[in-house]
Order: structure tokens, then sequence, then C-alpha cells
């Protein structure tokens, strides 16, 4: 027998990986890719490239538990619903604030280290996309980095923590529909 939180993060880590297979094969193939034109088929541009950690690093530390949290959330949705079609229906909303900041790109990369630019690169939900977008086109002080990362993994934390209730929860109503109002009563 397991807990509920040992259940979701199993399958919260289970569909990471599976993901990350999908991004090693995509790595390996590119690295494949600049061997071959860069030793084999001698293209300049290919033969001298340097991996910068730092930036890499930087990347890993806010995308892994946003990562994780999006996956919690999405779990959390689905604990709460009854029809896979209404699943899908509500999955949309954690699209929108990916997509919404992405529209607002334009208005950050105008001043990058604009107080909306700190806060939305801070935000949990659009961090993933802002701040990386961020530390492209401007030097990004480590202390907010640090502040994203750190708020990524207490939110990723919640979320899964918010799934496994939910998911508890939602197993005691088969064919009721857990809201999120119920939801939040009980999860405290």
């Amino acid at each position: 027998s397991m807990s509920t939180i040992q259940f979701i993060t199993g399958k919260v880590l289970g569909i990471i990986c599976v993901s990350l297979t999908q991004l090693v094969a995509w790595v390996l193939f590119a690295v494949i890719a600049f061997q071959v034109g860069g030793n084999v088929l001698e293209v300049p541009w290919l033969q001298n490239i340097e991996i910068q950690w730092g930036p890499i690093l930087t990347l890993m530390a806010i995308l892994v538990p946003s990562y994780v949290m999006y996956v919690a959330l999405i779990l959390t949705l689905s604990s709460t619903v009854t029809e896979a079609s209404e699943g899908q229906q509500l999955a949309g909303i954690f699209a929108l604030p990916l997509g919404f900041s992405y529209m607002l790109a334009v208005i950050i990369l105008r001043s990058p280290n604009s107080l909306l630019a700190v806060a939305l690169s801070i935000f949990p939900l659009t961090a993933p996309t802002l701040m990386p977008l961020r530390t492209i086109f401007t030097v990004v002080p480590m202390e907010q980095i640090l502040v994203s990362a750190v708020i990524q993994v207490v939110f990723a934390v919640f979320s899964v923590w918010l799934a496994a209730r939910a998911f508890e929860l939602g197993m005691l109503r088969y064919g009721q529909r857990l809201s999120f109002r119920e939801l939040f009563q009980k999860a405290q």
C-alpha cells in the first residue's frame, strides 16, 4: 500500500521521465549532427562549438520545477473531473499563462529590466517562458534567478501536494465532479 502523495509523485516522475526520453533523443541527435557536420563534412562553424553550462544550468533551475508544477496541476485537474472530454477542455487553462507571456514578450524585450518584466519572470505560471527570454537579452541578476527558482520549487511541491489531495478526494466521489472550491476547503 502507498499513500496518495507517493502515488501522485510516482505519476509525475513517470510523465517527466517519458518526456525526458524524447528530449535526450533530440539532444543525442543534435550532438551527432554537430559531430558529423563539424568533423566529417568540415563545416567551419560547427568545428569549434563551446557549450556554456551556466545558462543551461540556469534554464534547468527554472524549467524543471516549472515542468513538475504544470504536470501536477494537470493531474490535479484530471482528478477533479469525471469525463476525459471535460478535462481536455479545462486543460487549456494552463496554456493561457504561457501564451500570454509570449504575447507580452515584445513589451518585455523593449525593457527587460522593467518591473513588469521582473515580476512576470518570477511569477510561477509565466517564469518558464519569460525568465529564459530575459536571460538571452539582458544580464539578469543572480538574486532574481534564485528567487524565481525557489518560488518554482515551492509551487512545484505545493502542486504535487494539491494533486495528491485532489486524487484522494476524487477517489471518494465516484461519478461526481469535485469542485475547486470544495478541493481548497477540504485541502486545509
